[in-house]
């Protein structure tokens, strides 16, 4: 058993609505992420897909909206954005007692830090390079008309007007707190630290920035 998958009734799922899956399957918890939960997740054929869901107990509400996710995913999949082939979303409760959806697993080295990256050999690293490039710049010419995602991101009259007393707003400032400040523009939903350091490792230092793209919770 593993937290925060009721296995039968994903597998259920899964089997209806993915190709070519063969029982059972096991659940991976895939350590590294930011709040919500990602599994990796592989039937009897070493088949794989990863599953998104929320993180466990108390979700504020609006927070950790895995419709959104899924459709950004979905509408990029038209695009040269490069993202996984999505398989579906299941907003069932009796299923999985939260909203979850499922896309093919992409294998590949995750550079999370100076170790994993170091791991790249050096006559790779200037490709690599090269593709976050490209993908940077294809982010950037998605349409977004074309795409439906036009209205993730609120603007009246070309500015963005965002209220300070959104909860996440306040709940952000209190997580960076001990952080010096840089910039804060509230009507914009824009929060910008200082470089920080601790005595700890004082050779090491992070500088934060947070958008916040809608007024809606």
């Amino acid at each position: 058993m593993i937290e925060g998958i009721r296995q039968a009734a994903v597998t259920e799922w899964l089997s209806s609505n993915a190709t070519n899956v063969s029982g059972p399957l096991s659940f991976e918890l895939i350590t590294g992420g930011h709040s919500n939960l990602t599994y990796k997740v592989t039937d009897n054929n070493q088949k794989q897909w990863v599953l998104r869901r929320p993180p466990l107990g108390h979700v504020l509400k609006g927070a950790h909206d895995m419709g959104r996710e899924h459709r950004l995913l979905s509408s990029l999949s038209m695009t040269q954005v490069p993202v996984p082939p999505v398989i579906g979303m299941c907003t069932d409760a009796a299923v999985n007692d939260v909203d979850f959806y499922v896309t093919e697993f992409v294998n590949g080295h995750v550079l999370r830090d100076k170790q994993t990256a170091a791991l790249v050999p050096l006559s790779n690293r200037s490709l690599l390079s090269d593709r976050i490039v490209e993908g940077l710049a294809s982010i950037h010419s998605v349409d977004l008309e074309a795409t439906q995602l036009a209205d993730l991101g609120k603007n009246k009259g070309g500015v963005f007007e965002f209220a300070s007393s959104n909860e996440l707003w306040r709940a952000s400032l209190d997580v960076i707190d001990f952080m010096p400040l840089s910039s804060v523009n509230y009507s914009g939903g824009i929060i910008v630290t200082d470089w920080y350091s601790t005595d700890q490792k004082s050779n090491e230092s992070i500088k934060i920035s947070i958008r916040f793209l809608s007024n809606e919770l």
